[in-house]
């Protein structure tokens, strides 16, 4: 019972911030191009995405491994992300001019550090919420629910900003990821076999981390990148 309540959540998660996010995806840069009409300005921040993922990626995936409570940083993250948004939307309607647009580019950056965070602590929480027979099921559904959001989020994405505006659907966004925030606070997580040695294990992990320096984990992610490097 667990486990169905745990994967349909988790992938109804899935679905409505990929739909918020595929629609944001595609009004922000709509709104830079309209606002500064510099094909240049929109293609940079089009790129935070990307240069989020590239640049931030390996430290979220680091950070969320050595986290010590993953569902709470899981749920962290999209509120985050949906204060952010709301944050946007005061700047867009109370700024205008350079202001508006210097607001604008740091919170869309800081929206991406943060929904950077989202992949790595997803995977880090799926074993901890389906058995291990379970857990590549569970991809498959969230592989498939983020491609049908993104599909949906960009094909109705122009009636949005023709219909609601600009912050109608940023406001939309932003309640995606509270939406999110609450589904993924509902999770339950299965308890695993063996727990006792489970406990000492942890109890073992946690005081190696007491004993690791700030500059173990820049370690552990060169550490990563030389294993993708060195796989073809």
């Amino acid at each position: 019972m667990a486990q169905s309540k745990n994967m349909f959540l988790f992938v109804a998660n899935d679905f409505v911030t990929g739909l918020g996010n595929s629609i944001f995806n595609i009004l922000i840069m709509w709104y830079v191009y309209d606002v500064t009409g510099s094909a240049i300005s929109t293609a940079i921040i089009g790129s935070y995405t990307h240069i989020s993922s590239f640049l931030i990626g390996p430290l979220a995936g680091v950070y969320a491994d050595r986290s010590k409570k993953p569902l709470s940083l899981f749920v962290w993250t999209l509120r985050v992300n949906g204060i952010l948004l709301l944050i946007m939307v005061l700047c867009i309607f109370l700024f205008s001019g350079a202001i508006e647009i210097f607001a604008v580019y740091l919170l869309v950056a800081l929206r991406e550090i943060t929904f950077t965070m989202e992949y790595p602590v997803q995977t880090r929480i799926i074993p901890s919420i389906v058995p291990e027979k379970s857990v590549t099921k569970l991809i498959g559904y969230r592989s498939v629910t983020g491609n049908v959001s993104s599909l949906i989020g960009n094909s109705i994405s122009g009636f949005i900003i023709a219909f609601r505006g600009v912050l109608g659907g940023m406001i939309l966004n932003s309640i995606t990821f509270f939406i999110g925030a609450m589904l993924i606070s509902f999770l339950q997580l299965i308890p695993k076999e063996n727990g006792a040695v489970q406990e000492q294990e942890m109890a073992a992990s946690e005081e190696r981390d007491m004993k690791k320096s700030r500059s173990s984990i820049w370690y552990e992610v060169k550490q990563g990148l030389k294993i993708i490097w060195s796989n073809d």
